[in-house]
């Protein structure tokens, strides 16, 4: 299931993001899903894997 997240971030650094994005060829979101799966396996490297309940977690 996919899922929307508000994320509150000031005009500069967005359109900067966006900058970055378009020069790597992707999307915001992609870029932003990019970043946010490559973080979560470097922790997991880290700390092992994490366990998760996503239908408690949709809530």
């Amino acid at each position: 299931m996919l899922r929307n997240f508000t994320l509150r971030i000031d005009d500069e650094l967005l359109a900067k993001f966006h900058y970055v994005s378009r020069y790597s060829g992707r999307s915001a979101n992609s870029q932003l899903l990019m970043m946010v799966r490559k973080i979560v396996e470097q922790f997991e490297q880290a700390n092992g894997v994490i366990q998760v309940d996503v239908e408690k977690d949709k809530q």
